[in-house]
């Protein structure tokens, strides 16, 4: 699935359900409710939600930390997303929850690798 590029920016009412299921899955993260021995370990950082005009569809970004095998630990939030959806459910003021789909925050390695190569140019 294809993420949908907007032409409008995202309205309050976006802004803000996107800031509560961010809020809702920092929580949700942090207690340890989710919970896979494999992940043990591992640190997940919600940096963003981005949520659809019709509020139906919530695209979280994830920075995940002490864990080197990234897309294993999206396939696992992939596989528990109707569990994280229940729980969420309680915590959330909307008639229904959005779908939720996952995917790493990639702009710190985008960020350093720009970087990077400005410093290349600017030794030469």
């Amino acid at each position: 699935m294809m993420t949908k590029i907007y032409s409008k920016p995202p309205s309050s009412r976006q802004l803000q359900i996107g800031q509560e299921i961010r809020s809702a899955l920092s929580e949700y993260f942090i207690k340890g409710e989710y919970y896979h021995p494999l992940l043990e370990s591992v640190m997940i950082t919600i940096t963003e939600v981005r949520i659809s005009p019709d509020l139906k569809h919530a695209t979280v970004f994830i920075l995940i930390s002490n864990f080197e095998d990234k897309p294993l630990v999206l396939k696992f939030l992939k596989e528990a997303v109707p569990e994280i959806r229940k729980a969420m459910s309680g915590k959330l003021k909307l008639r229904f929850s959005p779908e939720l789909r996952f995917v790493l925050d990639e702009t710190q390695e985008k960020a350093a690798k720009i970087e990077s190569l400005f410093s290349a140019l600017n030794k030469k």
